[in-house]
């Protein structure tokens, strides 16, 4: 699953969403690839993308704070989908609501991508904790954030799995640590909700994200154990991994 709902996705006009999309399209008939986040019109953004794993269904959504961007001065559309126009799904927090509520019944596991939050930013703002929270009790099961360039924390929260943001990973800005960090999830889930979460430290490195380990992977899972201690987060840590305890 590949979710494209983010504030590039119009760097390249119409023309190259368009194109990126149909790449898409062929490769999902190829190696069965779903696309979120971005639409082809008002229609297709309505219609919600459920994949189903080893008999385990999962809805996926995605969502992007920029969409209601204008592109440029000279190209003045908004970023986000309209009923006959291609684009990003806006982030309106009643809107998620309403498409976490519809598509509840439909599927085991419901795991929102949101496009949010303030760039170089160690902490979430509070407008998103209380919105993630909001989320998981309309029934989301995980929420997976991005934007930041920066690793947020994690929490836990009713049965639900809160990563604020995962930081950079195929975004290469090297001239800073912070934004060369990032982590990769494994995450474990079953028709009951997410079973184990399992956080792995990346390191962009000549514009190669890498899974890294010895003092390199540990400097980046200290920051995840101290960003996330606000939340209460428990982790058991191991050579090159941690795992969310869930409470």
């Amino acid at each position: 699953v590949i979710t494209m709902s983010n504030n590039h996705m119009l760097d390249k006009g119409i023309d190259g969403l368009i194109a990126t999309m149909n790449y898409w399209d062929n490769m999902r008939a190829k190696n069965d690839i779903t696309v979120v986040g971005a639409y082809r019109d008002q229609e297709d953004m309505e219609n919600i993308r459920i994949r189903e794993v080893n008999g385990v269904k999962i809805a996926w959504l995605a969502y992007s704070e920029m969409a209601d961007l204008y592109f440029s001065v000279s190209y003045p559309r908004r970023l986000q989908a309209s009923e006959d126009e291609p684009g990003i799904s806006p982030y309106v927090e009643s809107a998620i609501i309403e498409d976490i509520e519809a598509v509840r019944d439909q599927a085991d596991v419901v795991i929102l991508t949101l496009h949010w939050g303030v760039e170089y930013n160690y902490t979430p703002e509070t407008y998103q904790q209380m919105a993630a929270k909001k989320y998981i009790d309309a029934g989301a099961d995980i929420i997976l954030g991005h934007h930041p360039h920066c690793i947020q924390g994690i929490e836990t929260y009713n049965g639900g799995l809160i990563v604020y943001s995962m930081g950079n990973f195929i975004f290469d800005q090297e001239w800073s640590q912070q934004t060369m960090e990032g982590i990769a999830l494994k995450l474990e889930v079953s028709p009951l909700g997410w079973k184990s979460a399992r956080i792995y430290p990346v390191l962009i490195t000549a514009g190669q994200p890498d899974i890294v380990s010895g003092d390199a992977g540990a400097s980046i899972m200290d920051r995840v154990i101290d960003i996330s201690a606000t939340f209460g987060t428990q982790f058991q840590e191991d050579p090159d991994s941690l795992l969310v305890v869930a409470p």
